[in-house]
């Protein structure tokens, strides 16, 4: 695995990988290339993928992908069924989370850190634009935003993220300066890297960034989590919250709590809010749909 600072002036500086840790916390975004393969976990993603096209589309259209690329997923899975495949893959995916976030801090830093790994994983399948364009439940649906299509420039703690959080963006396909993510690091242009299958971004999440719109005739195919370096979770604001491990407690007794220093948050309180009115608005929609029949 080779280690790289990426520059806003569209240029790379070699470093040891052990001492990235610090340059991502301190702002620089850090390429680790065969990151993945490093770690053992560029086969295990790939086979998800697989495997969720075999299960719930064909075997055939599987074994395509296999033979030509994630990158030629629209080939073969219309971009409905793409979304549907994002959601499955991210309950899939969750458990490796832990294990991704451990072998990053492992090896980029050379010191025992105390750190929290976000529960879940981001699954992204961002097939090419024109594929979705027209299709106004795909384009109007949050959830897919950053996901399936493209999302606006924006700071992780905005949506709910805790401050200064590290976004671990890994290419489980290959991913051109065409549908890659766009860094801004100052007032130069953007950093735009292209990333080969089993490249890892390393950057802080409250760094503003952005999807590069799809306009290639690939599909981005890329799975990511998040790592806070610390002791201590500051939320920021919104209802998107989602707990976070305290990595030092899960291989210990202790281990059923490691989520709950971030449950003990206004952020954690003001998602239960949320969904306790939403639930109570599904109720009555459900309620007033059965009305009639009633009558």
């Amino acid at each position: 695995m080779q280690a790289f600072a990426l520059r806003d002036n569209a240029t790379r500086e070699a470093m040891e990988p052990r001492t990235t840790l610090a340059a991502a916390i301190a702002g620089t975004p850090i390429l680790l290339q065969g990151a993945l393969q490093t770690f053992g976990l560029q086969s295990t993603f790939t086979e998800l993928f697989l495997d969720d096209v075999a299960t719930h589309i064909s075997r055939e259209h599987a074994a395509y992908l296999r033979a030509n690329g994630l990158e030629r997923m629209h080939d073969v899975v219309e971009a409905h069924r793409v979304a549907e495949l994002l959601g499955r893959l991210d309950r899939r995916m969750a458990h490796l989370a832990v294990p991704l976030g451990r072998a990053v801090v492992e090896a980029t830093s050379s010191r025992r850190q105390h750190y929290f790994i976000c529960a879940r994983t981001w699954v992204r399948a961002h097939v090419p634009l024109r594929l979705i364009e027209g299709h106004a439940d795909l384009i109007g649906a949050s959830h897919l935003e950053g996901h399936l299509r493209p999302v606006a420039p924006h700071r992780d703690y905005l949506l709910t993220h805790p401050r200064h959080a590290l976004s671990i963006w890994c290419a489980v396909g290959p991913i051109q300066t065409g549908n890659t993510l766009a860094l801004h690091c100052g007032e130069d242009a953007a950093i735009t890297p292209a990333l080969a299958p089993g490249d890892l971004l390393l950057f802080d999440a409250d760094q503003l960034h952005a999807s590069i719109p799809n306009h290639t005739n690939d599909t981005r195919v890329g799975v990511g989590t998040r790592i806070k370096i610390g002791r201590w979770l500051q939320y920021g604001p919104g209802t998107h919250w989602r707990p976070w491990l305290d990595e030092s407690l899960l291989d210990t007794p202790l281990a059923p709590f490691a989520s709950l220093q971030s449950r003990l948050t206004p952020a954690a309180l003001r998602r239960w809010r949320w969904r306790r009115r939403w639930n109570r608005r599904q109720r009555q929609t459900a309620t007033r749909g059965l009305a009639p029949a009633a009558r």
